[in-house]
């Protein structure tokens, strides 16, 4: 935590506050202009999801979800240890397999199906698994770009 900056201040972003832990991860943040950010991270303190609240206080709302390979069933697609699925403002990127040497060798974005606003992921709150995720955010998603 020793060194980092807990309030910035610049001419085209505004005022930042950021609560980092410990280990300097962000927990909170808040943004003069556009509300509270709050990060969640899993056991190995690789982040799984932000949360945006509005200024003056609204309902916390998840804009950026993180599902990692230990998640999937299919062991074959080497997904163990690395991100698999992304849902933020821009869709779903999802890493579809890796291979040994841990390369990225497929990967997919489904972009959403209403996009005169950024996709909200507020159906994935509670779900961890990719099967869960799958079925909670097929309604919000066009088909897949290869």
């Amino acid at each position: 935590m020793l060194g980092q900056a807990l309030l910035t201040r610049a001419m085209d972003t505004g005022e930042r506050r950021v609560l980092p832990a410990a280990d300097g991860h962000m927990i909170r943040a808040w943004n003069g202009l556009s509300g509270a950010f709050a990060q969640s991270y899993d056991a190995l303190r690789r982040p799984l999801r932000r949360t945006y609240t509005p200024p003056g206080g609204g309902t916390a709302t998840p804009d950026d979800v993180l599902l990692y390979g230990e998640a999937h069933a299919d062991a074959t697609r080497r997904l163990r240890g690395w991100l698999f699925r992304r849902y933020d403002s821009a869709g779903a990127a999802t890493n579809e397999r890796f291979d040994f040497a841990g390369s990225l060798t497929d990967s997919t974005l489904a972009l959403p199906r209403d996009r005169s606003a950024p996709a909200s992921w507020s159906v994935l709150a509670g779900v961890g698994d990719t099967a869960g995720a799958e079925a909670a955010a097929a309604p919000l998603r066009q088909d897949r770009i290869q």
